[in-house]
């Protein structure tokens, strides 16, 4: 009885002890990033509306320096809008007046040489379902998934999970991650599409449960029948902290069927879980 006690102690001492992977990205999750010294405050009015005679306030120089602020703020607004949203002239230069109009193909290269998007004959929505399993080869181990629906060539919602299981020797260890939010189809050619959005992203793991503000940008290619490439980048923050997510995978394709295979990357404050994928994708 006495040896059945030790042995039963030992093991939890030895379970309470072994920490794998998924249990240091755990214990990163929950620190709190270290504090920046705060930046020194500017002065409300610039030194340049001061005259030099006893600091007066000079009124003229005041407006001068809103007049040439306007300017910066039209320029970075101009700036900001053509990269984010549609540059001046790019729907008649580039789409042949459809960046609004376009529909998407029954699958990919449905239509020759087309992907995702196209002003030729396509329906005017999108849905597709893929399922992955992923693996370090070294004990952690999951399977994931990912939902991605449109009404518009220009927007999409998506949201996806992966659940993570290291098998430790007293143990096994789990950790989620999830993502819902929406993408702008910044670009929409017939080879290429090129996303941004914003959603929610979070993670649970063992004392972590936590979700926060998410951004994330990917692209798409269609160089070829029946290749295509993705790259996915997304963050979001977590107690403080921001929780990467980078993925980069190529598909294969036969009409509504694919098969695919990947690299995706978890990191958070110093701590990082990474491995293959291999999965299927089906288009509706």
């Amino acid at each position: 009885m006495r040896s059945l006690l030790l042995l039963l102690l030992l093991t939890c001492s030895l379970s309470a002890q072994e920490k794998g992977k998924i249990g240091g990205f755990d214990d990163a999750a929950k620190k709190a990033p270290r504090d920046t010294a705060a930046a020194p405050s500017a002065t409300a009015v610039p030194a340049a509306v001061l005259t030099e005679s006893g600091g007066e306030f000079d009124i003229v120089a005041f407006f001068e320096f809103l007049e040439v602020t306007a300017d910066i703020v039209q320029a970075a607004a101009l700036v900001t809008s053509s990269v984010f949203l549609q540059a001046p002239g790019e729907d008649s230069l580039r789409y042949g007046g459809t960046f609004w109009t376009r529909g998407y193909a029954p699958y990919p290269y449905a239509i020759p040489e087309t992907g995702v998007l196209s002003p030729r004959s396509a329906k005017p929505y999108m849905l597709r379902f893929e399922l992955e399993r992923f693996s370090d080869f070294a004990g952690l181990t999951g399977l994931g998934g990912t939902l991605r629906g449109a009404v518009h060539p220009a927007f999409a919602l998506e949201a996806s999970f992966q659940d993570l299981t290291e098998n430790l020797t007293t143990r096994s260890d789990h950790i989620r991650f999830y993502r819902a939010g929406f993408n702008y189809h910044r670009i929409r050619a017939e080879t290429a599409l090129l996303w941004w959005g914003l959603g929610i992203k979070g993670m649970s793991a063992t004392t972590v449960h936590s979700a926060g503000l998410d951004f994330h940008t990917g692209a798409e290619f269609y160089p070829a029948a029946p290749v295509s490439f993705r790259l996915e980048y997304s963050v979001g923050r977590i107690n403080g902290n921001g929780l990467h997510e980078f993925f980069t995978g190529v598909r294969f394709h036969y009409e509504r069927f694919a098969l695919a295979a990947g690299y995706r990357y978890y990191g958070i404050g110093g701590a990082s879980l990474s491995g293959m994928t291999a999965g299927v994708l089906l288009h509706f």
